[in-house]
């Protein structure tokens, strides 16, 4: 064999080597992301099927819907996201505990993230059960609209404490 079929031969047996890795990151990377995408997709859903069943059993239509599509981004914006906001700062916290080999630190990160997260939780319940129809209105929603919405934000309030 001369020198440029040993190159041609480490060449391909080089490219054959990174095609299999590439493939193995792919399928350990999917691994990965697939719970995270269902689990995102599954509250995406909740959201949506709450809202169509108050479509269809309504009683007062429009109202009782727009009410709904309120509450669920009120939900959105005013809990479950400040929610799951407070509790990214356990991965920076605990990963950094972690990663100095502090196992104590991550149980202690984790207790503590709870216990805060489940009182942050207990506040903004507080405000959904008794100001969000006072707030909305004061907003400018119609009276009617801001009723189901705070009707349907009791509802949600569960689904709050199960975020922390």
């Amino acid at each position: 064999m001369d020198d440029v079929d040993v190159d041609r031969e480490r060449l391909l047996a080089s490219h054959a080597m990174e095609t299999s890795s590439s493939r193995a990151e792919v399928a350990h990377q999917a691994s990965i992301a697939a719970p995270v995408s269902v689990s995102m997709l599954s509250n995406r859903a909740r959201d949506l099927i709450g809202i169509a069943f108050v479509g269809h059993l309504s009683s007062r239509g429009a109202f009782d819907l727009a009410g709904a599509a309120l509450a669920s981004t009120l939900a959105n914006v005013t809990g479950l996201s400040l929610i799951v906001g407070m509790a990214s700062a356990v991965n920076t916290l605990a990963g950094r505990s972690f990663g100095r080999g502090e196992y104590e630190g991550v149980g202690a990160t984790a207790r503590r993230a709870c216990a805060i997260l489940c009182v942050v939780s207990a506040m903004i319940s507080v405000v959904w059960w008794n100001a969000t129809e006072g707030i909305l209105v004061a907003l400018g929603q119609p009276p009617g609209i801001a009723h189901a919405a705070a009707v349907y934000v009791k509802g949600l309030t569960p689904g709050l404490f199960a975020y922390s």
